[in-house]
């Protein structure tokens, strides 16, 4: 055929051939990834640069990308893709238990207590929902316990030691026990109205009424110093207990921030080590691609 055709039309078929072979064999031949170069290269699954002799490219055959010799191809598509590593990061930070605060997206982490989380940007935060605030505005140190009570039920995913989560979470049993003290603070003001009565009725008498009239009033008044000393009392012991609890609670969260600011100092280590890592694997490549520029390349099959 050769012989029968001019040259320029022999090549132009031949060409043509060509290209309609490498349209129908796409994972055995591709182009250069240079734009406009019309160098081919045949694939193969090892891992070894190949250097364009028409552009001076290098092209690593097994993924026909640039050449990233001292990393694999899966580790090169992890570098070179911020999602990816993002999406490492996230299931890293999953695995140990992190989340990232709604309000300045540092990572936290909860070891004990409760579900109110206090990051260092002052955002108070829902551990089950990662809210930060609701209809009211902003949570609080209040606030956002009303919102555990109100949404979630309870203000603990399990419930530490010495606390009843059962009655935690017992409407029932939270009901009875408000209804209790609104009886003690109804039986507080009475006693203190009946008192002042009294006090009032000794003084219309010490002015000149009957004597007679105050004499029968001295034990119901020593009954209402007693009720009154009584629920002073309870009243000393609930503001005591309850002293005792936020106490506590405090030193939980100081030791749970301790702790979070531990492990969020090992984790940033970590994710650190494996940044320098990377760029380590990559500046080594890169010393080996400059090497290997100037070295004679076998490019495997070339159209001219």
């Amino acid at each position: 055929m050769q012989r029968f055709l001019p040259e320029g039309t022999f090549r132009a078929l031949v060409e043509a051939a060509l290209v309609h072979h490498l349209d129908q064999h796409p994972q055995e031949w591709r182009y250069c990834t240079t734009p406009d170069c019309k160098q081919i290269y045949r694939r193969r699954s090892m891992q070894a640069a190949l250097q364009c002799p028409s552009c001076f490219s290098t092209i690593c055959p097994a993924c026909d990308k640039e050449a990233h010799e001292g990393m694999t191809c899966e580790e090169r598509r992890i570098l070179k893709d911020p999602a990816e590593q993002q999406r490492l990061t996230e299931e890293l930070a999953k695995e140990f238990g992190y989340k990232n605060c709604p309000q300045c997206d540092v990572l936290i982490e909860k070891t004990e207590g409760c579900n109110h989380m206090t990051c260092k940007c002052g955002a108070h935060i829902c551990w089950s929902c990662m809210a930060v605030s609701d209809d009211r505005g902003p949570f609080n140190g209040n606030t956002i316990y009303v919102h555990m009570n109100t949404v979630h039920g309870n203000i603990y995913d399990q419930a530490p030691v010495g606390i009843d989560l059962g009655d935690v979470q017992n409407r029932q049993f939270v009901a009875e026990q408000a209804d209790e003290l609104a009886r003690i603070e109804r039986e507080r003001i009475a006693a203190q109205q009946g008192a002042r009565g009294q006090w009032r009725f000794q003084d219309h008498d010490a002015a000149g009424f009957h004597i007679a009239h105050a004499g029968p009033a001295q034990p119901q008044l020593q009954n209402v110093h007693n009720r009154l000393d009584q629920n002073e009392r309870m009243r000393l012991v609930e503001e005591n207990r309850r002293r005792l609890v936020e106490e506590e609670n405090r030193r939980r969260q100081q030791l749970a921030e301790a702790e979070a600011r531990r492990h969020r100092i090992a984790f940033e280590q970590r994710i650190t080590r494996q940044r320098m890592e990377n760029e380590e694997l990559l500046a080594r490549a890169r010393a080996v691609q400059q090497r290997r520029d100037a070295e004679d390349r076998s490019w495997g099959c070339v159209l001219m």
